[in-house]
């Protein structure tokens, strides 16, 4: 697994640095993101589902739209009845 580091962090999960950087989210909640989905097994930001990434603990200290705009950019779709903003 090639990791790329920007820094601060070691990002493990291929394609997780460019994922959060391009959904704009919050250096903190965006490291708790890549703790949580490496502590699931993920390996590749495409891999995971809708229900993964909210099923994530760190999935709350997002917001409404920066939810979405991750779920898109990961290629993950809300599954039908998905609360896609859950504890916000």
């Amino acid at each position: 697994m090639d990791a790329v580091a920007d820094g601060t962090h070691q990002w493990l999960i291929r394609g997780s640095l460019e994922l959060v950087g391009g959904a704009m989210i919050p250096k903190p909640a965006a490291v708790a993101l890549h703790r949580d989905a490496l502590a699931l097994g993920a390996v590749d930001v495409r891999e995971m589902t809708a229900t993964d990434w909210a099923g994530l603990p760190s999935w709350v200290l997002l917001r409404p739209l920066q939810h979405r705009r991750l779920l898109a950019g990961s290629g993950a779709v809300p599954a039908s009845g998905l609360p896609v903003s859950q504890g916000s």
